[in-house]
């Protein structure tokens, strides 16, 4: 990853790399595994209730993320997401991985994804909200009219300072809501499109 992290292999490059080593030795492994693995993933505090507000608000959801698709598609389920953008892998018709990725988000050009958000929707992308937590989602956070920064990675602190109107420290996403009830109480914050991460 860290490799990756500092931009001197192609993503898609260490997505190979990584599904390689789960293969290794010619091991096989089952989607099923994969899923025992990530289930045991939880959702950052406040998640739904974020998502439920946003709802209300008017707002279309969508996840980006350099992550796998299976993970990010229960994701979007429990917060109402419309939209996915994620990675995944390619299987055999029993279920075995290939070894192959299915590339859809590169963790530093989540912009892409952001810019066929809009077109889908025909969204202004100063009406919009997007989260992020690292410096791989600046490209994204750059795009709209709210960008929000939450439980910042190591290291990532003073980059995500200088692209968002607030930098919420801890790992309750209900101190997102807090900050758009200030802000719609400054401002109307009309219908829009929020990318959360």
């Amino acid at each position: 990853m860290f490799a990756e992290y500092k931009n001197e292999i192609d993503y898609k490059d260490w997505m190979e790399r990584d599904i390689g080593l789960w293969l290794r030795g010619g091991r096989k492994v089952h989607i099923r595994d994969i899923y025992q693995v990530f289930s045991r993933t939880s959702l950052m505090s406040g998640a739904e209730e974020l998502g439920d507000y946003l709802k209300k608000e008017g707002y279309f959801l969508a996840i980006i993320s350099g992550g796998f698709n299976f993970f990010a598609r229960s994701v979007a389920k429990k917060i109402g997401a419309e939209f996915v953008y994620a990675n995944g892998f390619e299987l055999d018709d029993f279920g075995y991985l290939t070894g192959k990725p299915l590339y859809q988000v590169n963790p530093w050009k989540k912009g892409v994804n952001v810019r066929d958000v809009f077109e889908r929707t025909s969204a202004d992308p100063s009406k919009c909200i997007a989260i992020g937590n690292d410096r791989p989602d600046i490209s994204m956070l750059e795009l709209v009219g709210v960008p929000i920064g939450i439980n910042p990675t190591p290291g990532s602190d003073e980059a995500l300072g200088r692209v968002c109107d607030v930098v919420i420290r801890g790992k309750d996403l209900r101190n997102v809501i807090g900050f758009l009830e200030n802000l719609k109480s400054q401002q109307s914050i009309p219908e829009g499109v929020s990318e959360s991460v």
